[in-house]
C-alpha cells in the first residue's frame, strides 16, 4: 500500500522569502537520464538550497514523475523543482534539459500552480489539510516540510481484519481529504489528482502536497488529467477543462476504496477475481473493457463496502450523486458516528477517539524504507 501515501512528513512552518524565478537557461537533453528523484539525489542534480545529506535526503517525493521534492538545507522547508533540472550556478542561473519527445515541459505548469496558490492565500491562510506554499525559488517553489517522507503502510486492512484504531485513522483521513476538497471547491479550484502525494503531519493528520494538476474556473486555469489511482472518472479534466466537483469526488471514492480494502480493484471484485489479471487473457480484456465503460459513465455495478468502511458514501461519489464535498463529508460523518468514533466539536474533520501519536509510529525495519505501524503489539488485537 506504499503508493497510497507517497510521502509522510510532520508539520513545521517558515514564511516565504518571496523569491521569484530568474536566470533560467535551456541546456542539453535529459531524455536518456534516469527519471526519478532517487537518481537526481544520487547524481547531485538538485538546487543549491537542497540538502543531499544522508539524514535529510530521505525526505523526498515525486509528483507525477515531472517534479521532484527534496528538503532544503534550512531544515524546515522543502523544494519543488522540475525533473528536467540539471544544475544551478552560484548566481542563481538555472540550467534545464530538454523534455522527452511528446512530453510537456513541466516548467510551463509552474506559473499556473503558483497562481492557484495565490488564490488560496489571498484572504486567509491555507487549509490545514493542504501543505503550505511558501513562495517561489530560482527553479520552482517552496513548501513547508513535514517530518516523515516516503512512508508506506504496514497496518491491518479494515476490509479483512478487525482493528478499530486503524479503521478510525482511515476514516479520519477520508474526512480530512473531503474537508480540503470542500475548501478548494468553494474557491472554484479542483484538484484533479485526489489520492496522489498525500503527506502526514506530526499527529498523523493528512495534508495534500501535490497541486500541479489543479485547475480553477475564476480565473480560468485549465486543470490536467493525471494518472488515476485506479480508474478514470467520466468527469476527468481535459483540454481547457479546470475540473469538477464530481471528478474530485470520484477520485476520492477510488482512493478511499483502495485504502479501506488494501488496494483491491473494484472492477476485479465485480468480476469475482482476487489479485491481478494477466495481459493477453480474456479476463484482462474484460477488465480493460470495464475500465473504458467507467470512463464513459456506462458502468454501475460497483461493489459496496460495509457502512463502517463508508460504503454508501463511496458508491454515491462514484455515481456522481453529490453536489458538493461538504455533502459527502456530512454523510461520511454520519457513518463514522454510527461506529461510535467521537468527532471533534472544534474541528469538523477530526476524530478524537484515540491519541494518534500514542497509537502509531513511523519506523524503518527493512530496505523498503519507513513505514507507518501500530506502536504496540497489543494494538493488533483491538
Amino acid at each position: 500500500m506504499s503508493h497510497i501515501i507517497r510521502a509522510i512528513f510532520g508539520s513545521l512552518y517558515q514564511s516565504s522569502d518571496g523569491a521569484t524565478a530568474r536566470n533560467i537557461e535551456a541546456g542539453p537533453s535529459v531524455t536518456d537520464e534516469p527519471h526519478n528523484v532517487q537518481s537526481a539525489t544520487y547524481n547531485k542534480r538538485a538546487p543549491l538550497e537542497a540538502s543531499l545529506t544522508s539524514e535529510l535526503s530521505a525526505f523526498k517525493d515525486e509528483f507525477n514523475e515531472e517534479y521532484y521534492i527534496l528538503p532544503a538545507n534550512d531544515g524546515r522547508t522543502a523544494l519543488l523543482f522540475p525533473s528536467t533540472f540539471l544544475s544551478e550556478e552560484a548566481d542563481g542561473t538555472v540550467i534545464f534539459g530538454e523534455t522527452r519527445v511528446d512530453d510537456d515541459d513541466p516548467r510551463e505548469r509552474l506559473d499556473a500552480v503558483v497562481q492557484i496558490y495565490g488564490i488560496l492565500t489571498e484572504h486567509d491562510t491555507l487549509h490545514p489539510r493542504i501543505v503550505r506554499y511558501l513562495g517561489t525559488t530560482s527553479s520552482g517553489y517552496r513548501l513547508e516540510r513535514l517530518s516523515h517522507s516516503s512512508a508506506g503502510l504496514d497496518l491491518p486492512c479494515p476490509f479483512s481484519q478487525s482493528n478499530d484504531v486503524v479503521l478510525a485513522l482511515y476514516q479520519r483521513w477520508t474526512l480530512q481529504i473531503l474537508s480540503a476538497l470542500d475548501h478548494l471547491h468553494r474557491k472554484n479550484i479542483f484538484l484533479n489528482n485526489v489520492g496522489n502525494n498525500l503527506w502526514l503531519r506530526v499527529d498523523y493528520s493528512i495534508a495534500i502536497a501535490n497541486m500541479t494538476s489543479a485547475g480553477c474556473t475564476e480565473p480560468l486555469i485549465p486543470g490536467r488529467k493525471s494518472p488515476p489511482m485506479v480508474l478514470e472518472s467520466p468527469w476527468a479534466a481535459d483540454a481547457d477543462d479546470p475540473g469538477s466537483v464530481k471528478n474530485d469526488l470520484f477520485d476520492w471514492a477510488s482512493w478511499t476504496f483502495a485504502l479501506m480494502t488494501g488496494n483491491k480493484d473494484p472492477l476485479l471484485m465485480h468480476m469475482g477475481i482476487e489479485g491481478h489479471v494477466t495481459s493477453g487473457t480474456e479476463d484482462f480484456d474484460k477488465h480493460i473493457s470495464l475500465c473504458h465503460d467507467v470512463s464513459l459513465g456506462n458502468f454501475d455495478a460497483w461493489p459496496q463496502l460495509d457502512e463502517k468502511l463508508l460504503g454508501s458514501v463511496i458508491l454515491k461519489a462514484w455515481r456522481g450523486e453529490y453536489e458538493s464535498a461538504g455533502q459527502a463529508m456530512q454523510e461520511a460523518k454520519d457513518a463514522i458516528g454510527a461506529c461510535e468514533h467521537k468527532l471533534s466539536k472544534e474541528y469538523g474533520d477530526e476524530i478524537v477517539t484515540y491519541d494518534w501519536q500514542q497509537e502509531f509510529e513511523v519506523t524503518t525495519i527493512d530496505r523498503w524504507g519507513p513505514k507507518l505501524r501500530l506502536r504496540q503489539a497489543d494494538s493488533d488485537q483491538r
